[in-house]
């Protein structure tokens, strides 16, 4: 009996020895589990910082790349603008190559014409040779290879008109000059292409007019009609001043007659005559053939002067 007691209690006694270890190991359980929350709730907050955090990078990155396609625009200008100076710059460097060389050949057109002018200065016979003057039928008339042509809105063609008359200023000046005779009331202003012809009035007004087709939209052919009426009457008080001078026969000089701004192909005696078929000078309202008639046979006659000068 008190072996089975004695057992019992044994039994009894590892029963709740295994109670008490189970009661302990629940309580363990129960404290990782309430442990493990706590570190589950950290992980939540930190997952949400970090979630934050993601998100601003996000925003960041988005922003970075819109201002990195402003910059890319930006660049991708600056180098279209870096492309178009560039040529740019090589065009000018073109164009001043151009202009350099030009430039040198106008220096020596320039010093060839100031040793021509030295050697006329000198040795008069050398004038007929300075001036080439070609009236030829068949042609429009030139002076010095320069066409006195009609204006024809190219500027080609201008240029080299402007450029005649103003070969055909400069020949008229050096008849004055190499004759010294007084060109008064006329003055010419030598200038190449760009040269005028004034005349002063009795009440010493001074009319200036340029001989050369301008360029302003205030030009007028009108006044250039005005120009060659100057020089043709210009032209005659050469004729007359050099008849008064030195014995010509006949008292004329000049093959050509010029009234006023018109001229006729030989002498005419009686400028008031009907039957004669005067040439005007005046572009505007002419016809092209005979306004290139005009200018032949005042060519002739400026031609006349500078072989009788040359003489």
């Amino acid at each position: 009996m008190e072996e089975q007691v004695s057992f019992e209690r044994e039994q009894n006694a590892c029963r709740k020895k295994y109670l008490e270890n189970l009661v302990q190991s629940r309580a363990k359980v129960e404290q990782d589990e309430g442990n493990g929350r706590k570190i589950l709730a950290g992980l939540k907050e930190r997952e949400s910082i970090l979630f934050k955090e993601l998100q601003a990078l996000n925003d960041e990155e988005a922003m970075i790349l819109r201002e990195t396609g402003v910059f890319n625009k930006m660049h991708q200008k600056n180098e279209e603008e870096c492309i178009r100076v560039f040529n740019n710059l090589r065009n000018l460097h073109s164009d001043s190559s151009i202009f350099t060389v030009e430039n040198t050949k106008r220096n020596g057109m320039i010093s060839s014409t100031r040793d021509a002018l030295d050697v006329l200065s000198t040795n008069r016979n050398m004038f007929p040779r300075l001036f080439y003057i070609n009236f030829d039928e068949n042609n429009i008339g030139s002076i010095n290879g320069l066409k006195l042509a009609r204006f024809s809105g190219e500027k080609k063609s201008n240029a080299e008109s402007n450029a005649a008359w103003g070969q055909c200023i400069h020949c008229l000046e050096r008849l004055f000059a190499l004759n010294d005779i007084n060109m008064a009331p006329y003055y010419l202003d030598l200038a190449g292409a760009y040269s005028t012809i004034s005349y002063t009035n009795e009440a010493g007004v001074v009319d200036e007019m340029k001989m050369y087709e301008g360029i302003s939209v205030d030009f007028k052919i009108t006044d250039f009609d005005k120009a060659i009426l100057h020089f043709f009457n210009c032209l005659r008080k050469f004729e007359t001043e050099f008849c008064n001078k030195v014995e010509v026969p006949n008292n004329r000089l000049f093959p050509n007659t010029i009234y006023k701004d018109s001229i006729a192909e030989g002498f005419v005696s009686d400028v008031n005559d009907k039957c004669v078929d005067w040439y005007s000078g005046k572009i505007s309202f002419n016809n092209d053939k005979r306004w290139a008639k005009a200018m032949r046979l005042m060519l002739m006659n400026l031609k006349v002067g500078v072989l009788e000068t040359g003489i």
